[in-house]
């Protein structure tokens, strides 16, 4: 893409990264946001995020993921409403810890 822009802004517990490109000057405003992709850090073990961009028929589609690690290794990554690693459906991940 022409002109494309990525950023990315890591702060102590959390991560922003993204990419907008030039909109040739006709939409508004002038640019427009390929990709983004956003966690923070809940605890040492676990992320909570959002990510979005465009998919291949041109909708811009946004999700949401909680992830658990022990180290190194990925214990869960809870996504579209599924723990991705165990397979089990997780609709609760649309609460914040705080809440459960």
């Amino acid at each position: 893409m022409a002109d494309e822009q990525k950023v990315m802004l890591l702060g102590k517990r959390n991560v922003l990264a993204g990419c907008w490109s030039d909109g040739n000057g006709h939409l508004e405003p002038p640019f427009r946001c390929q990709w983004f992709f956003s966690w923070t850090e809940l605890d040492r073990e676990r992320i909570a995020g959002f990510m979005a961009g465009y998919e291949g028929g041109g909708a811009f589609v946004e999700e949401r993921f909680i992830a658990r690690f022990k180290k190194a290794k990925l214990l869960e990554f809870i996504w579209h409403e599924c723990d991705v690693i165990s397979g089990e459906e997780r609709p609760d991940m649309y609460f914040w810890p705080e809440d459960e």
